[in-house]
């Protein structure tokens, strides 16, 4: 039997050094110290992972407690959790720099980093998990650690704000123990893999309530649509991740929305990859692609009304999110690399937005574009870095976003072409109008607060800004990588496609048998 303890250590060494942060409560240079320490660990141990993944063409299981399966606790690390759990190692890695500086004395006394350790731990459990209750489990250890990021510091603005965002995923939460109850009735397990060997068979059995699982998967499409931000769940998003101090709306922008894209490609994939035979299945992904094109226009929408940079960004968070949905919805091969491209594309650039977003406001002291400009003359550097960052974000070649968004966009027109689904062309043209009107809002941004004449005083005589460049240097660099090297990560992207199209023989076959299809 197949067992591989490492598959946990993503989880684990964030765990622990959260807790030797609780510890050196007081001591803030320990504290920066083992938050660098740990998300250096973290991704150390994440790249070796995904090397053996890749490279070694297998799918890694842990089985705690060296319980059979489907019984007991189950890490699985396959090409999608390892390639998502690299993502937010390097974005733990680059907030947790930035965090030093960005962040004040009295927060990083509050436990900011041993949150943060906690928060990371949470999002890479979700990633490896392979059983749906722990899957709420880590959702709710993210959701806690999110939580009192959330408030620290105890402005009115930021409290105001948390409670939104704290109901509403409190909320959230309770109907997913809900859906996984639900769930755990019909099929008695709450193994991934088993769940979905349990629903093919009763696709066989005559007079099953196809009803039942129809309804878990609305709501799952729901409890994972308002974790990450779709249309119509969106309204509180926008607000929430602009009260916050700059890594933390980071953290949030960038990856935690990318936590609920992750958990309906792997719900959609796996837990609900053939039921097209039960009533009303056929029209899961139709419902998946037509939000999709939903929340990608009225995303970009909100974006190009506002003057606030956090704002805009946070729109956009959502406008980026219905490109993924909406590959989802199109269930083809290609859709799903497209779609996996796209968020790890966008978790670098918008982390990278939100932290430029950061500089900004600690140079001129608002968010307010109206009052600002100038910096593209006072700091050149950081100008660049948002013209690379926003170029990206709006897909233009040869940055990673252009790369991701084509290759969603081509698989619709491969499949209008092919006339199975004509209704394609529409949301093809609002993913290009989508494309259009971000540039748009990018090129606002630029002029307003960048280009011209500075409105207020730019505080360029702090050089601690300076501290805040190389976690964006970094970030922008791998978008830039992403989209020179786009070939190779298309090809990580198809080949993790191919796993997901064919659960049978690649992820329930490495859980239940542990071996892995050569």
């Amino acid at each position: 039997m197949s067992h591989f303890p490492e598959v946990a250590f993503p989880v684990l060494v964030p765990l622990f050094f959260g807790i030797v942060c609780l510890i050196f409560r007081k001591h803030i240079r320990l504290q920066q110290s083992f938050a660098i320490i740990s998300m250096i660990g973290t991704l150390g141990i994440a790249a070796g992972l995904f090397y053996k993944v890749y490279a070694g063409s297998q799918i890694l299981v842990l089985n705690l407690g060296n319980w059979s399966p489907p019984f007991g606790i189950v890490f699985v690390a396959d090409l999608l959790s390892m390639s998502m759990v690299v993502s937010a190692s390097i974005i733990g890695f680059v907030v947790s720099i930035y965090s030093i500086s960005n962040i004040d004395r009295k927060r990083q006394e509050n436990y900011y980093f041993a949150f943060f350790n906690f928060l990371i731990a949470g999002v890479n459990g979700a990633f490896l998990t392979g059983d749906i209750f722990n899957l709420y489990v880590f959702f709710e250890v993210m959701l806690m650690a999110s939580y009192a990021l959330i408030t620290l510091g105890s402005e009115r603005s930021q409290l105001e704000e948390s409670i939104k965002y704290m109901v509403l995923n409190l909320v959230a939460s309770a109907f997913f123990v809900a859906g996984v109850g639900i769930l755990y009735g019909i099929v008695g397990t709450l193994n991934m893999a088993d769940i979905a060997n349990k629903i093919e068979q009763l696709n066989t059995l005559k007079g099953f309530n196809s009803g039942l699982l129809l309804i878990v998967s609305m709501i799952f499409l729901t409890v994972f649509g308002t974790k990450g931000g779709i249309f119509p769940l969106y309204y509180w998003l926008p607000g929430s991740y602009v009260a916050p101090p700059a890594s933390v709306s980071a953290v949030f922008g960038g990856l935690l929305t990318k936590v609920g894209v992750y958990c309906l490609l792997r719900t959609n994939s796996l837990i609900f990859y053939r039921v097209e035979n039960i009533t009303g299945f056929n029209y899961l992904n139709i419902i998946l692609v037509v939000i999709g094109g939903f929340t990608m226009l009225l995303g970009v929408f909100g974006a190009i009304v506002q003057y606030n940079f956090k704002k805009i960004l946070s729109h956009h968070i959502i406008s980026q999110v219905g490109y993924m949905i909406w590959g989802i919805g199109m269930a083809t091969v290609s859709a799903i690399a497209g779609t996996i491209l796209h968020i790890i594309h966008n978790i670098f650039v918008k982390t990278a937005l939100f932290l430029i977003g950061g500089i900004h406001e600690k140079l001129t002291g608002t968010n307010d574009l109206k009052k600002t400009g100038g910096l593209a003359n006072a700091v050149p550097a950081v100008s660049i870095l948002f013209m690379i960052a926003a170029l990206a974000l709006a897909g233009v070649p040869p940055l990673s976003g252009f790369f991701s968004k084509y290759v969603i966009l081509k698989a619709g027109f491969d499949e209008f072409s092919s006339g199975a689904n004509r209704y394609l062309m529409v949301f093809i043209i609002v993913g290009l109008i989508t494309s259009l009107l971000t540039l748009f809002s990018m090129i606002k941004i630029w002029i307003f607060g960048f280009w011209g004449e500075s409105k207020t005083a730019i505080r360029t005589n702090d050089k601690s800004y300076k501290a805040l460049i190389p976690s964006v240097l970094i970030l922008v660099i791998l978008a830039i990588c992403m989209g020179i090297f786009a070939e190779t990560f298309y090809s990580i992207a198809i080949t993790t496609a191919k796993q997901l199209k064919d659960p049978t023989n690649y992820y329930i076959k490495a859980v239940l048998q542990h071996q892995m299809p050569r």
